[in-house]
């Protein structure tokens, strides 16, 4: 599977890894791992990457969920429909 990449697609992926690492690591509660992703989203300056931020947000108890049952950041994406899977056959 190769995954189409856009800016929505990476930023999603970023704020998920952020999100497994706060969970898995740190066992932080959903509240504080939105807090330091807003945080983030914030000191990135860019007003598209805010709006995209805000998006994935709102998903976070879903990304959690997805993220403990093992799933992947870039699985998680495009199951919210951010990311998209090109699938190849030969």
């Amino acid at each position: 599977t190769i995954y189409l990449q856009n800016t929505e697609c990476t930023t999603c992926q970023l704020i998920t890894g952020i999100v497994k690492y706060e969970i898995k690591s740190d066992n932080e509660t959903i509240q504080d791992i939105e807090d330091l992703i807003e945080s983030i989203c914030y000191e990135l300056g860019s007003k598209s990457i805010w709006k995209e931020c805000m998006t994935i947000i709102q998903d976070i108890n879903v990304i959690a969920q997805l993220i403990e049952k093992g799933l992947e950041p870039r699985d998680i994406c495009c199951k919210l429909g951010l990311c998209s899977p090109l699938y190849i056959r030969n």
